[in-house]
């Protein structure tokens, strides 16, 4: 499904869902759809919560509860004791976080390189060709 399909489910779904007053929830993939449709998306739902991993435990984090705020609502949080609490990360673990997030931002840049000079050689050659 495109990102403007997505966009328009959520935008014709969500309000219906929230007059009829009722709890549904949807997954995306990560690394599926665009920011932009994401950012989309945020504006449409009530709710919005990234789920991932740090290890061997399950993170959530809320993006956006609508209508809702406390202190504490949108650090991160993980499963202890059966009950989800804050997760205080301890200054090793927070830097091999940072260092992996570094790794994926260099892939990104790496990737947005090779396509810019592979357009640039294909706009060379149309401008070439004419």
């Amino acid at each position: 499904m495109g990102g403007e399909a997505v966009v328009e489910f959520f935008q014709s779904v969500c309000p219906r869902l929230l007059e009829r007053r009722t709890v549904t929830y949807f997954c995306m993939d990560k690394g599926a759809h665009k920011d932009s449709t994401i950012a989309r998306v945020r504006d449409t739902t009530q709710v919005l919560v990234d789920v991932g991993r740090a290890g061997r435990d399950i993170i959530i984090q809320p993006l956006k509860v609508w209508d809702r705020y406390s202190r504490g609502m949108f650090k991160p949080h993980g499963f202890k004791d059966r009950a989800l609490k804050p997760v205080k990360l301890d200054a090793t673990r927070y830097a091999a976080q940072l260092e992996e997030k570094v790794r994926e931002l260099h892939k990104i840049k790496n990737v947005l390189r090779e396509s810019e000079e592979k357009y640039r050689s294909l706009i060379l050659m149309i401008l070439f060709l004419r």
